[in-house]
């Protein structure tokens, strides 16, 4: 799943060699923190949050296949990560 999210926010934001996606699981909850540059947060975000909100809706249809929750959270990278 970390691959798909790669190449899907990798295509959406203006720096994708900037991108850092951070997987942790927790049972059958797996958790992803998506770090990218400020300026590319709204591109993944989208206009009324329609892009981050498919990208959830896709990531709930594909848990409930396998069992899993998945959770994906949206962060600015700073200097530290």
């Amino acid at each position: 799943m970390t691959d798909f999210l790669e190449v899907l926010i990798k295509n959406l934001v203006n720096n994708p060699a900037d991108v850092v996606i951070n997987e942790s699981i927790d049972g059958n909850n797996i958790f992803y923190e998506v770090f990218v540059k400020t300026d590319d947060v709204g591109r993944i975000i989208g206009k009324h949050g329609h892009i981050i909100s498919s990208i959830r809706q896709i990531l709930k249809a594909l848990g409930k296949q396998k069992g899993t929750c998945y959770f994906l959270e949206i962060k600015e990278q700073t200097s530290q990560t």
